[in-house]
């Protein structure tokens, strides 16, 4: 198991809608440096408690840039569920460009893409693409798949705005 697995055990179905989620934002730069590996993992994905697939990351760093390549792979009664993410980001983690392609599930297909400017985040879902005024901060992530992504997102969190801290409620109260 990788040193960062974050989030063990079966995965269900989610929207495919290519999202936002607005944080508070910090900005960092790293000495210039060549593309060396910064992380990599494998998660084991599971169904019904039978091992079903994996997904494989690797997280390079390129001077000032993070890319997280992600493959991840299950096969469902049969149907291969193929998906290839590529997420760029700043030192600090925040998002310059995001590709996602390939299946979630037997039925749900997936192909679009996020890059990010100075003042403008272009998003492309299939071939339909929209523009919108770059938020001051966010991150963008796209349903349940790749855990890797996921992972990226809750270092993100934790770097810029720090540890949450977590009121758990029990059910009836």
């Amino acid at each position: 198991m990788p040193r960062s697995a974050l989030l063990p055990g079966t995965f269900g179905p989610s929207s495919l809608a290519v999202s936002f989620l607005l944080l508070v934002s910090a900005s960092g730069v790293a000495a210039q440096q060549p593309v060396a590996l910064a992380d990599s993992g494998v998660f084991t994905l599971y169904k019904f408690q039978q091992a079903i697939g994996q997904e494989r990351y690797r997280v390079t760093r390129n001077g000032d840039r993070l890319v997280l390549a992600d493959s991840f792979s299950f096969t469902d009664r049969g149907s291969k569920v193929p998906l290839s993410t590529t997420l760029e980001t700043s030192s600090a983690g925040d998002p310059l460009s995001f590709q996602i392609k390939g299946r979630v599930s037997r039925q749900s297909s997936i192909d679009a893409a996020v890059t990010v400017r100075d003042d403008s985040v272009t998003i492309r879902i299939d071939s339909a693409s929209r523009t919108i005024a770059r938020p001051a901060s966010a991150f963008t992530i796209s349903g349940y798949a790749p855990v890797a992504l996921q992972q990226a997102l809750i270092r993100y969190w934790q770097v810029t705005v720090g540890r949450p801290r977590w009121r758990c409620c029990r059910a009836g109260r």
